[in-house]
């Protein structure tokens, strides 16, 4: 089967891989790179608290809770792409802005915070899209949601395509040919492999 998640883990593999271009010791960059992770989510999760409580210490234990918490801090040496968190309380910030009529549904902001997710993590992308969509359609009943998430999902399905199709038809190409069509760095740094 074709492997759809080349892209699952692209940032934090980019932004491990940009501080191991800086930092030699590749020890250090990983290090670097999972306190990076952990820092945005640590002030997304402060950011979605700022919705709830105009407190600074409400806001600064939120974000500590968050980007510490076990389900997240105990994942770094198996699913490092795991701890690249900050999509989730982002976009529940912005679900919860649109529930109480203080915003309007953005194409490019939703759109692009759902990319981000599954640039973080697969996992993350796909739970994300499912919970935002029925949170959307309890608020606002089917037809309704409907007309929300269409746009949104279009958009980002435009913005993956070019990351996605190019793998599944170089893979669809290698099993035309004979060949076993393993990507085996994505398999091996994917979280839907494990």
């Amino acid at each position: 089967s074709p492997n759809i998640l080349l892209a699952d883990g692209l940032i934090p593999t980019l932004v491990g891989a940009a501080y191991a271009t800086i930092i030699t010791n590749p020890l250090v960059a990983f290090n670097f790179a999972m306190m990076t992770g952990i820092v945005s989510s640590m002030m997304a999760a402060s950011h979605l608290a700022r919705r709830f409580s105009d407190r600074r210490i409400v806001q600064l234990l939120s974000g500590i809770a968050f980007g510490t918490a076990p389900s997240i801090a105990l994942r770094i040496h198996q699913h490092y792409n795991l701890v690249f968190a900050a999509a989730g309380p982002l976009i529940v910030s912005r679900l919860v802005q649109i529930c109480r009529g203080e915003k309007q549904i953005s194409v490019f902001r939703d759109g692009g915070l759902f990319v981000f997710a599954y640039l973080c993590s697969g996992y993350y992308g796909l739970f994300w899209v499912l919970s935002y969509s029925l949170a959307l359609l309890v608020r606002f009943g089917l037809l309704k949601a409907i007309r929300m998430l269409a746009p949104v999902g279009f958009a980002g399905a435009l913005v993956l395509a070019p990351l996605v199709v190019p793998t599944l038809i170089h893979q669809q190409k290698e099993r035309d040919a004979g060949a076993e069509a393993i990507s085996e760095s994505a398999e091996r740094f994917s979280a839907g492999t494990y």
